[in-house]
């Protein structure tokens, strides 16, 4: 018996446990495999290693040779410098220990001034004011230009931190840039609106388009692809008025026409004031119930006379008939 158990012992040491592969990827998780992740299928030895603050390669480091380009929460420290531990991951970093990691939080270290702006180091202790509690500096982080962004945010962004408007179009960077973490790229066309000789890429340079509103939309011409009003359709009415610059049948006044399901007259609303039962019916003309008399029947406008009326005159003269005749017997 002892024996017996001897052998299934030895067995068990020396025989491999079962391969798991759970996210499909070919690798397995240890100890039989060297996936670090195996719930995620991208994430396994060999992979390319991108800035997700993830170790997608399994090497043990997080993002290196990659970096972080961004500055995800706008405090104008890039992520990839608010790896205060230093060991390659941005995910742990939490200074104020609010669940909330460094390069996501606005205020590192929950002071309550933000962190773009006391990114110096007042007292001079070695440790930046944005990560140090007991210091609420602001002095380390000058504006030089007096645009509205802080010179470290200008070079984390691209933009001149000595020059208000960088791009030389009359628009500041202060103002084109929206949000300092996220620039604005109106025409989408990779280059910041701060770095755009054509913010909306309609072709005319922002410098000619200035900052007025053409259209009266609300959007600065240098923003907007359309900025003059048109008349597309012809009907007396510019695009900025016409609710469809494309029919000229739809404008502001135009008659509703019932039971085509348009906004025929630009009001916002659609067959308005229309019987809904009868498709032919147009606004101040129903065809059934009441008519344009006051009184109840079937018959369209008739002009004041229905079809009773009619048939009562006929039956007065039917009534006068005897009269004529006895008239006549007595001459």
């Amino acid at each position: 018996m002892r024996l017996a158990l001897t052998v299934i012992a030895l067995a068990t040491l020396t025989t491999p446990a079962f391969a798991i592969d759970n996210d499909g990827d070919g690798y397995h998780q240890p100890p039989q495999g060297q996936d670090c992740d195996d719930s995620d299928p991208t994430i396994y030895p060999g992979a390319v290693e991108v800035a997700d603050g993830l170790d997608n390669d399994c090497d043990g480091l997080v993002d290196e040779g990659v970096g972080y380009p961004n500055d995800s929460d706008g405090d104008g420290v890039l992520d990839i410098d608010e790896d205060v531990d230093g060991d390659g991951d941005i995910q742990n970093d939490d200074t104020d220990g609010d669940g909330i990691p460094n390069f996501l939080d606005d205020d590192d270290d929950g002071d309550g001034v933000l962190t773009i702006n006391e990114l110096g180091d007042s007292n001079g202790d070695g440790i930046p004011d944005y990560l140090d509690p007991n210091v609420q500096g602001g002095n380390g982080n000058p504006d030089s230009d007096g645009d509205g962004i802080s010179d470290a945010n200008e070079r984390i962004i691209g933009t001149d931190p000595n020059n208000p408007d960088s791009d030389g179009d009359g628009i500041g960077d202060g103002d084109e840039l929206g949000n300092g973490g996220n620039p604005r790229d109106t025409d989408g066309d990779g280059i910041i609106d701060a770095l755009d000789p054509d913010d909306d890429g309609d072709g005319i340079p922002t410098a000619n388009e200035g900052d007025g509103d053409a259209d009266g939309d609300g959007v600065p011409d240098y923003l907007d692809p359309d900025p003059i009003p048109v008349d597309l359709d012809g009907d007396g009415f510019t695009d900025d008025e016409d609710c469809d610059d494309s029919d000229p049948n739809i404008f502001p006044g135009q008659q509703e026409i019932c039971g085509d399901g348009i906004d025929n007259n630009c009001d916002g609303q659609i067959d308005e004031d229309c019987d809904t039962g009868d498709p032919n019916t147009t606004p101040g003309n129903p065809t059934n119930g009441t008519d344009d008399t006051g009184d109840t029947g079937n018959a369209a406008d008739d002009g004041g006379k229905d079809g009773g009326c009619r048939g009562s005159g006929a039956t007065f003269a039917v009534m006068l008939l005897p009269l004529g005749l006895f008239r006549r017997r007595r001459d």
